[in-house]
């Protein structure tokens, strides 16, 4: 995995990680919730004018260490 921002520009070295597909209801509940709490009326906008499906897949990202400085 590589840090980036929304756009995807590169903010530092890649890192080794996992990945959980969320597939509950309660899952996504909560990944919607964070993503509305960080990225808010800007991701709303985005998705309504971009998505041309009402579907997501939500991850779970997690490191395996930290990167090192």
């Amino acid at each position: 995995m590589l840090p980036c921002d929304v756009r995807g520009k590169p903010l530092g070295p890649a890192v080794e990680c996992t990945a959980q597909v969320f597939e509950t209801p309660e899952d996504e509940a909560r990944a919607e919730a964070a993503l509305d709490e960080k990225y808010g009326r800007t991701r709303r906008v985005y998705e309504r004018v971009m998505l041309e499906d009402d579907w997501m897949v939500y991850l779970a990202i997690t490191p395996e260490a930290e990167p090192a400085a």
